[in-house]
Formats: structure tokens, sequence, C-alpha cells
């Protein structure tokens, strides 16, 4: 070290430089051109007025403090124990053609160049700038920070200008493409996609809008999962169990809503809508699931209205529901609405005015005051039927008007296969209708006991708009327990009368007739009932074949039984048998009261064929 004044030097030797072994003590060190080398020195002060140069280490236990010096170099290395400190208001300062370079290892490591760029491994990445204002600015991977440390709005950009994450007001953040906010997380917690007030209505905790788009939020499921689901999960389970859920299923596309993970509400790919119905079978589909009722309609008032619209002004008015306690159907035609149909809250139906046709379609049976069908199967019950007690009218057909007109019931038959569509004609010997009257046979299944029939038939084919064709009508009663119903009355189409029996004539004249087919070798019988007070018969019976000799008849006047002494008529006026009794003969036994005159035919040998008829005519008390 070169010295100027040296007030005490100690040392063990001199040569031709001064050199120190052991310690130098002064209160004022000068040098001068000499150099002064010592292994030790321990200086209470030393002032360097010119340079100084330490080739080694410069050790210093205290405080190095700066005043009045220009330069300070350090060839070799600096170690700080604290650590290097820069005091409040002050600064590191760079000149505009050096770099501070950080070196960390062995290449152009980090650091700071004389265009103001932090380069990261020799990476050009951030720039830190101060223009009265805080920025960093990251040119290659586009992430700045502008604004004032202090205030609020402060905005990272990435990329451009256009890209941004914002710190708008306090506690809030948003994301920014395409110099529009997208999304905001307020000071609350609440999450707004493309809406700077998330807490809108009742604060969800997302609000979504969608703006000019056509939606607002897309799940896509990952990989080839074949639902997208939204979960809900309550605050107390966390993620472990989920409440209820929203999925979409791609492969039948359909939409479920489930509570308390079933599923309460589907909607179809063809628009079917199902409420506790995973099959909807119709637009709405309602399942009640073990509950007393499908919907429930409640309103303030009197009146709980179901609305039913069609796509134009017609539906206006158009719906059903309770008013004033009373159910009712309103319909709109093109000029009004009016009510149609009522279900009083009494339980009276009432079908109100209207025209055209109404009609019921669908059901096989219709039912009044009951509830079954009688009897219940085998073809025989009825599609429309009035259960009631006895003694009362069942049916009425009541005409008014001032004219000489009255009531009529219509039987219509017709050869179509469309029900309710005329165009094939009946044809000859077609039943055209039939009135039964039957009574209960002590079951009730598949049968009744048929006491009696008036039915009609056709008796020609009528021509192409033939208002008018031939026709008879028959009675027919039946015979006796599990016998048959036979006709016993007809009126053919040119008035002639049949009877099989008689018929009530005036002044108690009884006509019985009876005939038909049989063999030779056949018996056949008429019954005639006899009254208490006695009857008396005029009979004339004929059988044959193909001549009179396989025949033969008998004709007379007879008397039956009157119940006290008196004149008793047998008087047989003719009688014939042909061929020696080969088709049999006619023989007449009187009864007494209870028991009938029975006019019989007795079987002959003769087996062929022939027709037979018997004519009575009896005299008994009874009148028409």
């Amino acid at each position: 070290m070169a010295l100027s004044n040296l007030t005490k030097v100690q040392t063990v030797g001199i040569g031709s430089n001064i050199e120190v072994v052991g310690v130098i003590t002064t209160g004022q060190f000068k040098s001068g051109t000499s150099n002064l080398h010592s292994t030790g020195v321990e200086l209470t002060n030393l002032n360097v007025s010119g340079i100084a140069t330490i080739g080694g280490n410069l050790s210093i236990g205290g405080t190095l403090t700066y005043q009045d010096v220009t330069n300070i170099d350090s060839v070799g290395v600096i170690t700080a124990r604290e650590g290097i400190k820069i005091p409040d208001n002050k600064f590191i300062k760079i000149g505009s053609s050096d770099d501070l370079q950080i070196y960390h290892a062995a290449g152009a490591g980090s650091h700071i160049n004389n265009t103001g760029l932090l380069n990261i491994d020799g990476t050009t990445g951030v720039r830190l700038e101060y223009n009265n204002a805080t920025r960093v600015d990251c040119t290659t991977s586009g992430v700045s920070l502008v604004g004032d440390v202090d205030v609020a709005d402060k905005i990272i950009h990435t990329g451009d200008t256009n890209t941004a994450i914002r710190f708008p007001t306090a506690d809030t953040i948003s994301l920014e493409t395409a110099g529009s906010e997208r999304l905001r997380i307020d000071s609350n917690g609440y999450v707004g996609i493309k809406e700077s007030s998330p807490h809108l209505y009742y604060s969800p905790d997302l609000v979504v809008k969608a703006g000019a788009e056509n939606g607002g939020i897309t799940i896509r499921s990952a990989g080839t999962t074949d639902n997208n689901y939204l979960m809900f999960a309550d605050g107390n389970s966390g993620d472990t169990r989920y409440d209820g859920y929203i999925k979409y299923n791609h492969s039948n596309r359909f939409f479920d809503f489930a509570t308390a993970t079933n599923v309460r509400l589907r909607i179809t790919s063809t628009g079917l809508v199902g409420i506790n119905e995973t099959s909807p079978g119709t637009h709405l589909h309602v399942n009640s699931a073990g509950y007393d009722g499908v919907a429930t309609f409640e309103s303030t008032d009197a009146n709980a209205h179901i609305l039913i619209k069609d796509n134009n002004t017609h539906a206006t008015g158009t719906y059903f529901g309770v008013e004033g306690n009373d159910f009712r159907w309103i319909t709109h035609n093109d000029s009004s609405s009016a009510e149609r149909l009522r279900l009083t809250k009494n339980g009276n139906i009432q079908h109100r005015d209207g025209t055209g046709i109404s009609y019921f379609n669908g059901a096989s049976e219709y039912i009044f005051n009951s509830t079954t069908s009688s009897p219940p199967a085998g073809g025989f019950e009825a599609e429309v039927q009035i259960q009631s007690y006895k003694t009362r009218a069942h049916l009425g057909i009541n005409a008014y008007m001032n004219n000489p007109g009255g009531p009529l019931i219509s039987f219509l038959s017709s050869r179509s296969g469309t029900i309710g569509t005329l165009g094939t004609k009946v044809q000859s010997n077609d039943y055209l209708g039939e009135m039964r009257f039957s009574g209960d046979n002590g079951t009730n299944y598949n049968s009744v006991a048929h006491g009696a029939t008036i039915w009609a038939r056709a008796k020609s084919t009528p021509g192409d708009g033939d208002s008018v064709i031939a026709g008879e009508l028959h009675f027919a009663t039946g015979t006796a327990n599990a016998g048959s119903v036979t006709d016993n009355m007809v009126i053919q189409k040119d008035g002639q009368l049949d009877l099989k029996r008689g018929r009530v004539n005036d002044n108690g004249h009884m006509v019985y007739r009876g005939g038909g087919r049989i063999a030779g070798t056949a018996t056949v019988s008429l019954d005639i009932p006899v009254l208490n007070d006695g009857n008396i018969y005029w009979i004339e019976a004929f059988y044959t074949h193909h001549s009179l000799s396989y025949g033969g008849y008998l004709y007379g006047v007879y008397g039956a039984y009157s119940g006290h002494n008196g004149l008793q008529i047998n008087n047989t006026i003719g009688s014939s048998t042909a061929g020696g009794g080969n088709a049999g003969t006619w023989s007449v036994s009187r009864g007494s009261a209870g028991t009938p005159v029975v006019v019989a035919k007795s079987a002959g040998s003769y087996g062929g064929m022939g027709y037979y008829w018997i004519h009575v005519h009896a005299g008994n008390v009874s009148n028409l």
C-alpha cells in the first residue's frame, strides 16, 4: 500500500519494502508512492486520498460507509453476511449500456438487459416498466399487469389488450375476450357468465346470460360416456352423495330430472313427457305412483280452470274445470264461448245446448244406475242397460208439439260392414229387429230365461232408394221350462193373420188352430184349456198324404165338464179313417176343470210324410 505519512511503524526487519509482521496501530495512516505489505494490520482509522487497490480479499468486520468515493472496484468476490440492503428511497441504477446479469449456471443465465427486459435463461419474456403506473408486460407469453397497485381496476392481458383478466372492483374478478366481459366472480362469491350482476333475483351461485346465442351452457361427456349429468348435492355430504340430478341420454335422446336419485320427470326425443313415468305414451303421461290423485289444480277463488288452446283464435275461452263448485266444460266456436257439459256438485250430468252429432264411442256397454252388466257375459248383455227397481218406467220416449205425430222407436238393419255407414241393402228374409222379454234363471253369468219375442222380418229385397219394403211381424212365446220360443202369431205382408193356437174374438169366441207336417206313424195333439164354468167346442181335424187312402178326418160338437150337473154335449158329426187305419185315427178326449180337452191323432202303420191341421172354435167367458 502506498503511504504519504506514517506516524509509527513497528517491524521485525526492513527490506526494499516495509513488511509488517505484527500489528500496526495508528490514529491516522497515510500512504505515498511506497507499498506497505503486512501479514496483519490493525487500524483505528484508515484514510486513503488516492486509490486503494487490494489484490486479495478484503474482510470488514464492522461497517463499510460510503461517502465521497467515485469508484469502488472489486475484482474478486464480495461476501455479505447480512445480505445487501438498500435503504428506503434508494435504488440500484443500471447504465444505459450495461446489463445487470445474474448468473446461476454456466451460459447466458438470467439477466436484465439494457432494453429493460427480464431474460430468463436467455429467453426474452417479461418487461418491468414504471410510467406513472406499475405494469408487467410479457411480450412473449403475453401477460401484463396494468394500473396503479393501489386502485381496484387492475388488468392482466394475455397476448393482446382484448383478452384480459380484470379486477373491476374490490374483491371482484372478471375475464374478458374480444374486448367484452365473459365471466365474473363478485365479492359474494356469485358467478356470472356474460352477466355483470350475478346476484340477480334470488342470489343464485351461477347466472348465465346467453345473449344472441342459442345456448348458455353446454355439458359434454368424456370419451364414450353415454350420459351427461348435472349433479346436485347437499352441503353436508360433500362429494360423497348427491340428492338430485339432470341427465341427458345420448343414445335414446331423452332428459331425466331426478330427486332423491329417483327419476321424477322424463322428456323423450319425440316430445313425450312422463311425470313419475319413464315410458310416457302421450305428450303428457302422469303416473300417480301410489297417490290418491294424479294432478291437483288449486285456485284462490271458486274457479280452477285448465285451459286448452290450439294454434288459432278458435281456442279462446276453451277450458274445463271447477267453477262455482260445478265441473264445467267450456268450448269456443267461431263466434263465442259457451258451456257444453256440466257435472254439478250434487252429481248431476247436464249436457248443454249444441248442434251437430253427439256420440259415445269405444265402450262395449253403458250401464245406468248400476256398475255391473246383466248378465256379465254370454253375448246377451246389452250395450245400453237401465237397471232399477220395479213398478216404474225405466225408459221414456216423450214427444211434444201441436200436431198429430207421436214418439217412435226405430230399428234399422244393414248389411254394411262399417258401423254407422249405410250403403249395403238388406235381403229378403233378413231380420229387421226384435224385442226380447226375459227373466232371471238363477245364474249370474251367461244366460237368462227367454219368455217371449216380438220381431220383424223383411219379405223383399229393396230397390236402390226404396223407402218401403215388404215385411211381416212375428209374436213368439216360450213353450215350457227348458222348451223353445216359437211363433204363435204372424201378421204377413198382405195382412193375413196366422195363429198357431187361436185368438180371442168377440163375445168369448176363441179359435184354436194348429197344423204342420208329420209322418203317418207320428202322434200329434192339441191341448185346449177348460175353464171352471165349462166350454163348448166345434172341432175339425184332418190329415192326408197324397190321397184319402192314407188319411182321415174328424169333426163334431163337444162339451167339457162344467163343474156341476147339466147338459154334456159329445157329438161326432163326421169321422173317417181311410186305408184301414194306415194313417192313424183322430180322437177327442173331454177334460174336466183344470185339465184340457185333447184333440189327438194316433200313430198309423203308414210311414210317409203328410200334412195335418186342427181347427177348434171354443166358447168361454173371456172377452177382449
